[in-house]
């Protein structure tokens, strides 16, 4: 089957851009393309999930990407090194 991971939690796609520019230390400036009434939020379904394998999500969002760019890093350096 098809399991979805996730923090259960709605994220919009410019706070999630946002963070991610923040924790690469990144100057890039995240502007939205819709009003503050009309928010683009990714929630998943994670019930099944949660259910099927007895998980929980115990790594908050900022975490998890701050961890994924650790990883990046290290293998960036790792391959040029």
């Amino acid at each position: 089957g098809i399991f979805n991971v996730g923090s259960g939690v709605g994220t919009s796609v410019g706070e999630l851009a946002r963070l991610t520019c923040t924790l690469a230390q990144s100057q890039q400036t995240v502007v939205g393309k819709h009003t503050l009434d009309r928010m683009s939020a990714l929630v998943l379904n994670i019930a099944p999930t949660c259910s099927v394998l007895n998980w929980a999500p115990q790594t908050s969002l900022e975490e998890g990407i701050r961890n994924l760019w650790q990883l990046h890093l290290q293998s960036t350096t790792n391959h040029y090194s």
